[in-house]
C-alpha cells in the first residue's frame, strides 16, 4: 500500500512477526461494521494487487449473486427444484467462508447472527462501490480527505516530509 511504499523508500523494513495477533470487532453496531468495511475496501485500492486477491472474491460474490438471482427466477418460475439447488448453492458460499475464518483461529459467529453472513455479502458490492467514489474517510474518531485514487490528501505528518509519494501518488 502507499504507506508501506514510502516507509520502504525512506529506508525501513516490514518485518512479518511469525505469529498472528488476534483483531477483535465484537459488539459492533452496523454503523461500526460499515464504517469499518468501507474504510478497508477504500485502502485497499491503494496497493492491494488484483491479482492474486481481489479477481478470487469477485468471482465469489458474482458466484453468490448469480445463485441468488437465480434461486429468485426458479421461485417466480415455480420450479421447487430449481428454488432448492439454487439456494442450497448460495447458500454454500456464508458456511464455506464461516468455515475459513474458524480455521484461521476466528470465533464462531453466535447463532443469532448467522443471519447476517449472506446479508453482507449480498451487501459487501454496494460497499465497494461506496469506496469508489469516497472522498472522506474516519478513522478514530479523524477525518481525513482522500484523493480519487483512495490515497491521503493534504499535509504530510513530520516522518515523510521529504519522502517522495509512492508511485502514482499525488
Amino acid at each position: 500500500m502507499d504507506i508501506g511504499a514510502r516507509l520502504a523508500h525512506a529506508g525501513f523494513r516490514n518485518v512479518l512477526i511469525g505469529a498472528p495477533i488476534a483483531i477483535r470487532s465484537d459488539g459492533m453496531s452496523w454503523a461500526a461494521f460499515r464504517a469499518l468495511a468501507l474504510r478497508w475496501m477504500i485502502y485497499s485500492r491503494t496497493g492491494i494487487p488484483l491479482w492474486p486477491f481481489g479477481m478470487p472474491a469477485m468471482v465469489l460474490m458474482l458466484a453468490f449473486h448469480v445463485t441468488v438471482i437465480a434461486a429468485i427466477i426458479a421461485g417466480w418460475l415455480g420450479t421447487v427444484i430449481g428454488v432448492t439447488l439454487f439456494t442450497l448453492a448460495a447458500l454454500a458460499e456464508p458456511v464455506a467462508l464461516e468455515a475459513l475464518r474458524r480455521r484461521q483461529g476466528a470465533a464462531p459467529v453466535p447463532l443469532r447472527l448467522v443471519w447476517a453472513i449472506p446479508l453482507v455479502l449480498w451487501l459487501i458490492p454496494l460497499f465497494f462501490v461506496q469506496a469508489l467514489f469516497a472522498r472522506t474517510v474516519e478513522w478514530r474518531g479523524r477525518r481525513y480527505a482522500l484523493g480519487p485514487d483512495g490515497r491521503l490528501r493534504g499535509a504530510r505528518s513530520p516522518a515523510t516530509r521529504g519522502v517522495p509519494a509512492a508511485r502514482g501518488a499525488r
